[in-house]
């Protein structure tokens, strides 16, 4: 996004706010449209996704109000990978402090292409007033005919995998921390034991060869009293 004085200057963008959140936790948050992060891979975790419950669905993202003076002639959308059929019908707007839309274009097939990127310009006749970008597009899912169930069912089961994947990892990390955890034990254990058994084998080795050093020297002194 950008606003128009001398050169093209990139917006900040100061907050994003989706139309409702995706059903399962910690994926799609309306936040990941902005962190910078452009990376379209689902599975990467920087993409922003509404829920698919039927209604309409938009993307709102806040433009920094200090920029409010410059002219926006220029919207980027990096999209989903592979996905860019969804974008298809949804409009571009532009609202100003009031939420009214001051400008507005519509994606369409031709838009989206078979770009691989999944990398959308739109290009706008500098437009003034703007104070945030909305991406909004009407309708009963997200999800387009002939992808609708089958795409859910593979993101759930994504998900799915994922946590099964998570859990598996953290149990043999910690059957692997407990193993290693026991053998550094049994280690000290026996490091600890050798010691105690060494000391012990000293103290009972002195003892004995003081006491058959006594009855040595006492044999020796008695036989030498009495030649």
């Amino acid at each position: 996004m950008y606003r128009r004085m001398e050169e093209a200057i990139p917006i900040p963008r100061v907050g994003a706010t989706l139309s409702c959140n995706y059903e399962l936790p910690d994926w799609g948050q309306a936040y990941k449209a902005i962190d910078g992060n452009t990376n379209g891979l689902w599975e990467d975790g920087s993409v922003a996704h509404t829920c698919i419950a039927p209604g309409d669905k938009w993307l709102k993202i806040d433009l920094d109000p200090n920029y409010s003076n410059f002219f926006i002639n220029n919207i980027r959308i990096y999209d989903r990978i592979g996905y860019g059929v969804r974008l298809v019908n949804t409009e571009v707007q532009i609202l100003n402090a009031e939420n009214a839309i001051i400008a507005s274009k519509k994606i369409t097939d031709a838009d989206v292409g078979d770009n691989p990127q999944a990398v959308v310009d739109f290009g706008f006749d500098y437009v003034s007033g703007g104070t945030s970008v909305q991406l909004f597009k009407a309708g009963d899912s997200v999800l387009p005919a002939g992808d609708g169930v089958w795409s859910l069912i593979h993101e759930l089961a994504y998900k799915l995998s994922n946590e099964l994947a998570y859990q598996l990892a953290y149990q043999l990390a910690y059957k692997v921390a407990n193993q290693v955890a026991y053998k550094l034990s049994n280690k000290l254990a026996y490091q600890l034991a050798y010691k105690v058994a060494h000391q012990l084998a000293y103290k009972l080795a002195y003892k004995l060869a003081y006491k058959v050093a006594h009855q040595l020297a006492y044999k020796l002194a008695h036989q030498l009293a009495y030649t």
